[in-house]
């Protein structure tokens, strides 16, 4: 597959939908779902905070962005663009109005469009 023209700075893609509509194409990232279960030893700020007291908002924000921005790094670095996927499933579920309307004004990327022309897509 081709590359998008390089964008400089370089651009962050986020896809937007919920859950049975085909996006299982892009993995998922959501900061704010602290509503996982199970044992997490690769994550020390969830550790901290299943350990001693929810994070704040600011918080679990700036540490996603240092995640964020070391993972644009590293797709620069190897010449890949970036595209992320928000978990809106675990924001919207069922609860497909809030989302609508949510996400009003963003352009729509159906998935059987997206598989066709991809560059298109993600333009």
């Amino acid at each position: 597959m081709s590359h998008l023209p390089v964008q400089q700075p370089r651009l962050i893609r986020s896809l937007h939908h919920l859950a049975c509509t085909g996006g299982t194409l892009i993995s998922e990232v959501n900061p704010l779902n602290r509503n996982t279960d199970g044992f997490h030893p690769n994550n020390p700020l969830l550790l901290l905070e299943q350990g001693w007291r929810p994070l704040r908002h600011d918080q679990i924000r700036e540490a996603f962005r240092a995640d964020i921005d070391q993972a644009i790094r590293f797709s620069a670095e190897a010449d890949h663009d970036l595209v992320l996927r928000d978990h809106s499933h675990s924001d919207f579920c069922r609860r497909q109005h809030a989302f609508l309307d949510a996400t009003e004004a963003m352009p729509e990327l159906h998935y059987e469009d997206f598989c066709a022309a991809p560059l298109a897509g993600l333009e």
